[in-house]
Formats: C-alpha cells, structure tokens, sequence
C-alpha cells in the first residue's frame, strides 16, 4: 500500500496540472490561429487582435503566451517545420533499418515533405509571408535542415566506401545539400500554390518528378562526363 502510494504521489507530480493543460491548449490554440490569419494577410498586415479573435480569447490573453506578433509568427514557422523535421527523421530511420539504397531514401524524404505540404499548406504560405523575418527564418530553417541532410550524406558516402561501393554522389556534401533543400522547398512551394487543381500535378506525380530530379542530380551523371 505504501508503495502504492508514493507510485501515486509520483505519478501526480508527473503529470500536468489543470492550469498547466489549460494554458497549452491556449496556446495550440493561438498557434492555429496565427498560422491561418498569417498565411491569409502576411505578418506585417496581420494583428494581435485578429489572431486572438480567430483563437476566441481575451486580447490580453495573447500576452500571457508571446511577447510579440513577431514571437508568434517564429513560434508558428519553428513549431510546424520542427514537426516536418521529425517525420523526416523517422522516416529515413525506418528506410535505413530496412536496408534501402540512397536512391529510395531520397524518394522517402521527398515524399514525406511533399505529403507534409500537402496537409500543411498554410505553413508553407505562411514562411513566405512573413516578409524580412520570414526571409531570415526561413534561410535558417533551410540551413538547418541541409546540415542535417549534409551529415546523412556523408555518411552515405562513408558506408559505399567501407563497403567498397560507388559512391553516391561526387560533389562536396554540404553544397548538394544546401541546394537541394532550396530547391525543393521553392519547387513545392510552387506546387501547393498552383491555383488550377486541373492541371497541378497529383501529390504521387510531384514526388516522383523530384526525386528523379534530384537522384540524377546526385549521382552525378552529365554530358560533359562523356568527354
């Protein structure tokens, strides 16, 4: 029973308390809000006092959770891609463990940022309405994720070697990377915001288009290698 108890006691500590739930579903709540009234005016036309309206709380409710409109929209654009960068990793885990060739990894990743836009347009609208800020953070999202993207290459490259395999791609790690990242976040950016659902490539389409793009780009295969 004593031991009980204290498992209990324990158990009670651990887990949140009321206020602490409550502030953040307030908080998600102000976080969704934002991330429609961003993507609908852009960060400089959008107010506090619209996003505390769409969230339906109290205008002085916002400051009990960010200092600014500017601390929002980062919470906003951190907090989605920290979610994208998640599912990525996970993603290349599972596709590593299983022992699947680079090239399947990259159709792995680029289906799994592509299906992220898909669900997460707002997101993607609201990086590029953020007008200087947007710009900063999203040039530094984008260099975070290449690094990331430059340490799995390499080490890629580092297992072909060990394994006396061709390897990957032959240019430096952290270039390819930087420019891959850019190009399919400005690539998909594009796709999710192609007003004719007609003629906008299918979410399968998209994927397979850029990963063709991008494994032919790594592997390294031009017309000037013939010569």
């Amino acid at each position: 029973m004593v031991v009980r108890a204290a498992d209990a006691q324990a158990d009670e500590r651990a887990a949140p308390s009321r206020g602490a739930r409550r502030k953040s579903r307030t908080r998600g709540r102000l976080l969704a809000a934002a991330r429609a009234v961003f993507a609908r005016e852009g960060l400089e036309n959008a107010t506090i006092a619209q996003i505390t309206s769409a969230a339906d709380v109290g205008f002085g409710t916002f400051y009990l959770h960010f200092a600014t409109k500017e601390d929002l929209y980062r919470a906003v654009v951190e907090e989605g891609f920290g979610e994208l960068a998640q599912l990525l990793d996970a993603a290349l885990a599972e596709a590593a463990a299983r022992g699947a060739p680079w090239w399947e990894q990259v159709r792995v990743s680029v289906g799994g940022y592509c299906a992220f836009a898909e669900r997460n347009r707002e997101l993607f609208l609201v990086m590029f309405a953020g007008g200087r800020t947007g710009f900063d953070l999203g040039r530094e999202l984008q260099e975070r994720f290449a690094e990331s993207l430059a340490a799995q290459l390499a080490e890629t490259a580092a297992e072909a070697h060990a394994r006396k395999l061709p390897a990957p791609y032959p240019y430096p790690a952290r270039t390819v990377a930087l420019a891959t990242v850019v190009a399919l976040t400005r690539s998909t950016l594009w796709w999710i915001t192609q007003e004719d659902s007609a003629a906008r490539l299918s979410l399968e389409q998209h994927t397979q288009t850029l990963s063709r793009y991008l494994v032919a780009a790594l592997w390294g295969q031009t017309p000037y290698d013939a010569h």
